[in-house]
């Protein structure tokens, strides 16, 4: 829960997405009209402030969302290929790299990601290891 927390400007707004998702379907609804009462209360310079805000973690929650898509579109992938190699083969870099990048972890207070070019070089380096196998998987079965 952790890596969601990381999209909220502060503890209270996170403390109020929690216990928004244990209330019921009314409790919802009247916290909805209570919040919306409360906006229209603000200052239009309030108001301004607060939709900055909301603007800034639709931001945070879209890129948060890009990464975790890199990470769980690859399943069970890190079980079966060394990805201390690929980093250090493709990237120069180390494993660690390549998981803070995969997970969007979070370094100097910004989500870890991965360059337009890294992105396709992740691509090339998993089609390359996919001809290995395939390669691997034919002599096998030639062998036979």
């Amino acid at each position: 829960m952790d890596n969601i927390e990381r999209l909220f400007p502060d503890k209270e707004m996170y403390e109020e997405f929690l216990a928004f998702h244990k209330m019921t379907d009314k409790e919802r609804a009247e916290f909805s009209v209570s919040n919306e009462k409360r906006f229209n209360s603000l200052s239009p310079e309030q108001q301004k402030r607060e939709l900055e805000i909301i603007k800034e973690g639709v931001e945070k929650a879209a890129a948060f969302t890009d990464d975790i898509i890199i990470y769980d579109m690859l399943g069970d992938l890190p079980d079966y290929v060394s990805f201390s190699k690929i980093a250090k083969s493709y990237f120069g870099k180390t494993s660690g790299w390549l998981y803070h990048r995969l997970k969007g972890t979070l370094i100097n207070g910004k989500p870890a990601r991965f360059t337009t070019e890294q992105k396709q070089k992740l691509a090339e380096a998993f089609s390359e290891i996919a001809k290995e196998f395939n390669k691997a998987s034919l002599m096998l079965i030639s062998a036979s």
